[in-house]
């Protein structure tokens, strides 16, 4: 032939080198245990249904369906059920029947489907999540609950119960505060000087090595011991 090769052993033919170049024990067969090389690439066949398709976009295995993908976004697994993503970002398990990421390692990290409970990870934080919604973060401050409803703050200074911003009580290295601290509110304080009962910045009784009862002022009555 003038624009083609076509090498033959034993009467059959091995080779056909043209436009497309096919290398198999018989090219009559060229998708059983054979080698194509055609413009969209290069395909190494075992059978029609199992080979390895190279080409600009990089590399896929079929196994009875594309089970691989490898590039610029690489798939292990059939995206059409469960399957591993990866990209220069994250990788990514995935069901692809129902198009749900169940796990994404990157920047953030995913444990569980982010539309519903899951765990994120990041550079400053393990957060506890209901979607969009944090229930427990884990981090220099550790907070047990929705921040804007009741919860705990945890951090290297106390131990603070909140409804919101509002804090109720704070247990610390050095004291502990039962109600809301303010300037306005009753609590008590316990601390190494025993145990003070206020109403906003005003001592109503002490408790200590000397127990008074009675609002701490010149002008109003108490009791001393």
């Amino acid at each position: 032939k003038s624009d083609a090769v076509d090498i033959y052993a034993a009467g059959i033919q091995r080779a056909a080198i043209g436009s497309t170049i096919t290398l198999a024990p018989d090219v009559s067969a060229p998708t059983t245990d054979s080698v194509v090389v055609a413009a969209g690439g290069v395909k190494i066949y075992d059978s029609a249904t199992d080979y390895i398709h190279i080409d600009s976009t990089g590399l896929k295995v079929y196994d009875g369906g594309l089970k691989a993908q490898f590039g610029t976004t690489s798939y292990i697994g059939a995206q059409t059920t469960e399957h591993i993503k990866i990209t220069a970002s994250s990788l990514e398990v995935i069901d692809g029947a129902t198009a749900t990421t169940y796990a994404s390692f990157g920047a953030t990290t995913k444990i569980g489907d982010a539309s519903n409970e899951h765990v994120e990870i990041n550079t400053s934080t393990i957060d506890v999540k209901d979607g969009v919604t944090t229930l427990s973060s884990f981090g220099a401050t550790t907070t047990i609950g929705q921040t804007s409803g009741r919860h705990i703050s945890i951090d290297g200074t106390d131990v603070r119960v909140k409804q919101g911003s509002t804090v109720k009580s704070i247990f610390g290295a050095s004291s502990i505060t039962l109600g809301h601290n303010s300037t306005t509110d009753e609590h008590v304080i316990i601390d190494s000087d025993g145990l003070n009962v206020k109403d906003g910045v005003t001592s109503l009784a002490q408790f200590g090595s000397t127990v008074r009862v009675g609002p701490n002022a010149n002008s109003k009555s108490r009791v001393e011991v």
